[in-house]
């Protein structure tokens, strides 16, 4: 059973009510809320699926996720990871010799501590997903 929720007390509510429920088919959440460790923490104990950005799945930028955790007191969320590859993309066009409109249509690809992110299209950003098993 697939469902998108668009927000983890949405998300948990859906797994906390399959749980009580007994439900037992195959919940596969598609917007990657789970994804976050501390949002999984909030739903019972049942195994579903989510889909993931490789920056929660791989010991990778932890210099990255040390840094915000210090700063901020808290793990980093993948918005986070996010915002700094784009923030660094909007800094590389700002220093690219050309306008600022000029240079982001021109960027094809990312390579970012979110992944690498190629066939950018209309400024559409993908970041490769994963899916992954919890519980």
């Amino acid at each position: 059973m697939l469902f998108i929720d668009g927000s983890p007390a949405e998300g948990v509510g859906i797994i906390k009510k399959a749980y009580e429920l007994k439900m037992t088919p195959v919940f596969i959440e598609t917007s990657a809320i789970f994804s976050d460790p501390v949002v999984q923490k909030q739903a019972p104990i049942m195994t579903y699926y989510t889909t993931a950005f490789r920056f929660y799945l791989f010991d990778d930028n932890l210099e990255f996720k040390k840094l915000y955790a210090d700063t901020f007191d808290q793990t980093p969320n993948f918005a986070a990871a996010f915002g700094y590859d784009i923030a660094n993309m909007i800094i590389s066009c700002a220093g690219a010799g050309t306008d600022m409109q000029t240079c982001l249509d021109q960027t094809k690809n990312v390579d970012g501590i979110t992944g690498k992110i190629d066939n950018i299209v209309n400024h559409e950003i993908n970041p490769p997903m994963f899916l992954v098993k919890v519980n």
